[in-house]
């Protein structure tokens, strides 16, 4: 089944590329029907508690750890109109780097100093209004289950914009395709955790160190692999 969902995934991007072209408005309705079907092959269905903390009319700096392949996809599923920050190594990717930068996906390069925030920079300055913002902090999928050291990427966005933080706990990812198996699990159980957003407000009274320890304790509080 994982090597199905591949397949699924560029025999559908073209299609999406084109649609993004003829029609941009369609696109956050092409991300759900794209993940859900892509769910519907592997025979689960995303269980999402907390949707009712998320304002549609209101933007966030959507924050959540990384347990497995599907991680991303889940989060593009729920919030369809939201930026991801992805590796620079995806822009790559034959079709696939092409579609994620139709629809505004941010590429950072880690570990080259002050690369990932002029990216990030760059995209705000060239938005009107600052969209939602998916970032998975911990930069890689976690190679044993466990939910590791975040970086200070997400909060910089906090800083240079006035969105509020929302911080998403991915449940059962790991189980489903951890990083090193081939495999799905058919007895995973995937959900999404959506927590009770933190203001701006509050972020800026809090240093760097009081935030990334805030946001990966929420996280880690109802998190099982």
């Amino acid at each position: 089944m994982y090597i199905v969902t591949h397949l699924f995934v560029f025999v559908t991007l073209p299609f999406a590329i084109l649609i993004s072209y003829i029609d941009k408005e369609r696109i956050p309705t092409l991300k759900q029907w794209f993940v859900k079907s892509l769910f519907a092959i592997v025979g689960k269905e995303m269980k999402v508690s907390g949707y009712d903390n998320v304002n549609p009319d209101h933007a966030y700096v959507i924050v959540s750890n990384y347990p497995g392949f599907y991680a991303g996809f889940s989060l593009i599923g729920v919030f369809p109109r939201a930026c991801v920050i992805a590796h620079a190594f995806v822009k790559r990717v034959p079709l696939l780097g092409q579609i994620l930068s139709r629809v505004g996906t941010i590429f950072v390069q880690p570990g080259r100093a002050g690369h990932g925030r002029r990216a990030i920079d760059l995209h705000l300055s060239e938005c009107d209004a600052a969209p939602s913002v998916i970032i998975l902090p911990e930069g890689v999928r976690t190679p044993d289950g466990r939910i590791h050291q975040f970086r200070l990427g997400f909060v910089h966005i906090l800083r240079q914009t006035s969105l509020d933080l929302l911080p998403v706990t991915l449940n059962g990812l790991y189980h489903l395709k951890p990083m090193r198996r081939f495999y799905i699990d058919p007895d995973a159980e995937p959900e999404i955790v959506i927590h009770t957003p933190v203001s701006n407000a509050t972020v800026r009274q809090m240093s760097d160190e009081e935030l990334l320890t805030m946001v990966q304790n929420i996280i880690g509080s109802v998190y099982r692999p």
